[in-house]
C-alpha cells in the first residue's frame, strides 16, 4: 500500500515539471514576437522610460540654379559618302602610270596620272583635219564658179565635226579628275589593254579612288540625345582622332532607326579647308564631341536623388514629397534638369518604405 502511494507522488511531480517547461516555452515566445512588433525606433526619457518613435534622418541637399552647356560626348566611324572607279573611255594600251597612283597616294585636281597609247588617236584626228581641209577647197571653188553649195557645206561641216570627236577621243588618253583624290586601290600596269567595260570586261576597272571632302563621320545617336541637341543638324563637332581634334559640323540625320540597337545616325563634315593628307582614314574609329546648347536656369542633381519613374522626393515642412522634375539630360553620373522649388531640400539617401506625407527629420548634406 504504501508503495502504490510513493508511486502516485512522482507521477504528479512529473506532470507538474512538464507544465512548467510548456510555459516557459510559449512565455519565451510571446516574447519574441511583442519584440519584433516593436517600432524600429525608440526614445529614451532622462528617467530611462521608452518614448515616441522619432522620425528618421533624411539627407538633402539645396542645389543652385546656373547655366548648364550641352556636350555629347560619343564615337563615330570614318566612313565614304562615295567612291569613284577609275576606267578609261578610250581603248589602247598603258604606256604611262604616275608613281602617285598607289594605295594611299594623293593626287592632285586636273593632273594626269595614267596615260594610253595615243597614236591611233592621233591619226584620226590628222585623218579627218585632212579631210575637212579637201571639203573647204571644193566649197570656196565652187563658190567661185556661182554653183549651188549647200551640199559641200553640209560635207565640210560633217568633216569638221568628225575632226572635233578625233581630238576629243585624244584628249582621253590622258587620265585626270577635275578635283584632288587619294587612291584607294590601284591596279593598272603598262602595257595592260585599258578600255570600257564592253570593249574590256572587268579589266576596265584601273583603280579605286575617293575625293577627300566625301569623307565623313557616322555617329550614331540615341534619339533622346537627339532632342535635347534640337536642332542638331548645324551643330558645331570635335572629332578627336589618335593624332589630332578636327573641327566639323552635323551635316544630317539619318532617316532611319538601326532595327537592333535602335539608334540613329548623324553624320558630320569636315571643315572645307582641309588639305588631302589632314583627312582621318576611312574605317578608322574617332571620338566625337557634339557641341550643344546652353541652358539657363537648371540644376545638377546626383543620379542617386532619382527614384522610380524619374522622380525625386522633397522634403516640405518636415514631410517628405515626391516630384517628377523636368529632366533636360544625363551626363556622368549627373541628371540635367530644370529648376525648381526644393522646399526644405532635395533627399539625397532615401529610407526604406517611404510614402508621400511621411514626416522625416532633414539634414543637410555635408553635416
Amino acid at each position: 500500500m504504501i508503495h502504490m502511494e510513493k508511486e502516485d507522488t512522482k507521477d504528479e511531480r512529473g506532470n507538474w515539471i512538464g507544465y512548467l517547461q510548456i510555459a516557459v516555452i510559449v512565455g519565451i515566445i510571446a516574447i519574441a514576437i511583442y519584440f519584433a512588433r516593436a517600432p524600429e525606433q525608440v526614445a529614451i526619457d532622462e528617467n530611462g522610460a521608452l518614448g515616441e518613435k522619432q522620425p528618421p534622418i533624411v539627407t538633402v541637399m539645396q542645389p543652385e540654379s546656373q547655366s548648364y552647356s550641352f556636350q555629347l560626348d560619343t564615337t563615330g566611324s570614318i566612313t565614304l559618302k562615295e567612291r569613284v572607279t577609275i576606267t578609261s573611255e578610250v581603248k589602247g594600251r598603258v604606256v604611262w602610270v604616275s608613281s602617285k597612283f598607289e594605295p594611299g597616294g594623293t593626287i592632285e585636281a586636273n593632273e594626269v596620272f595614267i596615260k594610253i597609247d595615243p597614236r591611233a588617236y592621233e591619226l584620226e584626228m590628222e585623218d579627218a583635219a585632212y579631210e575637212l581641209a579637201v571639203h573647204e577647197i571644193e566649197l570656196e571653188k565652187q563658190k567661185s564658179l556661182g554653183a549651188d553649195v549647200e551640199r559641200l557645206e553640209a560635207l565640210r561641216n560633217q568633216a569638221s565635226v568628225r575632226l572635233d570627236l578625233a581630238r576629243l577621243q585624244l584628249t582621253k588618253t590622258e587620265l585626270s579628275l577635275p578635283y584632288s583624290f587619294r587612291v584607294i586601290s590601284s591596279s593598272v600596269e603598262i602595257g595592260e589593254l585599258a578600255g570600257t567595260a564592253e570593249t574590256t570586261g572587268t579589266a576596265s576597272i584601273l583603280g579605286l579612288v575617293y575625293r577627300p571632302d566625301s569623307i565623313r563621320v557616322d555617329v550614331p545617336i540615341e534619339m533622346q540625345d537627339i532632342q535635347t541637341l534640337d536642332p542638331i543638324i548645324g551643330r558645331s563637332t570635335n572629332v578627336i582622332t589618335t593624332t589630332e581634334e578636327l573641327s566639323g559640323v552635323v551635316s544630317g540625320l539619318g532617316s532611319i532607326v538601326a532595327p537592333k540597337s535602335r539608334l540613329a545616325t548623324v553624320y558630320i563634315k569636315f571643315d572645307s579647308e582641309l588639305t588631302p593628307s589632314e583627312y582621318p582614314l576611312p574605317n578608322s574609329f574617332v571620338e566625337v564631341e557634339i557641341i550643344g546648347p546652353t541652358e539657363q536656369n537648371v540644376f545638377l542633381l546626383p543620379e542617386r536623388s532619382e527614384r522610380s519613374l524619374g522622380q525625386v522626393w522633397l522634403v516640405r515642412n518636415g514631410q517628405l514629397e515626391s516630384f517628377e522634375p523636368q529632366i533636360l539630360a544625363r551626363n556622368n553620373g549627373m541628371l540635367v534638369v530644370k529648376a525648381f522649388d526644393t522646399g526644405d531640400g532635395i533627399a539625397i539617401d532615401i529610407p526604406a518604405n517611404t510614402h508621400d506625407g511621411m514626416t522625416v527629420t532633414a539634414v543637410p548634406v555635408g553635416s
